[in-house]
């Protein structure tokens, strides 16, 4: 065998070597990027399951299809949690979106027509303000005194 030969031979070994490093660095760059991850997505369902909880006095979304005539049309409301069962929630209509002309120029009408209703509390949404994260601190800080 040449020295060239050889020298081809010894550098071929080397870079193999150094991609196989390569390879276990970014195995174990993903492994560490995935556990991260999972602290991440950890946090945010912890985050959730305490503050993405309906309860009486806080707001929440909910989309209702309406009907006017022969058109029906949606709706989506903010309302305010007056009381809860284990599946049911009474609500008051604080406001609404729509596209359906009539339900925009007559806002009273339909937000009247809604107030104290039952609904499934499945349906709702609740909404996460600054205010609904300040009560939540405000109950757990209750909580814990008693």
């Amino acid at each position: 065998m040449t020295a060239a030969l050889i020298t081809t031979i010894i550098l071929f070994i080397g870079s193999v070597i150094m991609y196989q490093i390569k390879v276990m660095d970014l195995k174990k760059k993903i492994n560490d990027f995935e556990n991260s991850n999972t602290y991440v997505v950890d946090r945010c369902k912890k985050f959730l399951e305490t503050h993405n909880k309906l309860s009486p006095g806080r707001r929440a979304f909910w989309k209702y299809n309406l009907k006017h005539g022969a058109k029906r049309f949606d709706v989506q409301f903010e309302v305010e949690i007056l009381s809860l069962t284990e599946n049911k929630a009474k609500i008051k209509a604080v406001d609404y979106w729509t596209d359906y002309n009539w339900a925009r120029n007559n806002k009273q009408t339909v937000l009247n027509y809604i107030d104290d209703r039952w609904v499934s509390s499945s349906e709702l949404k609740p909404i996460m303000d600054n205010r609904a994260i300040r009560q939540d601190k405000l109950n757990k800080l209750l909580q814990s005194e008693e």
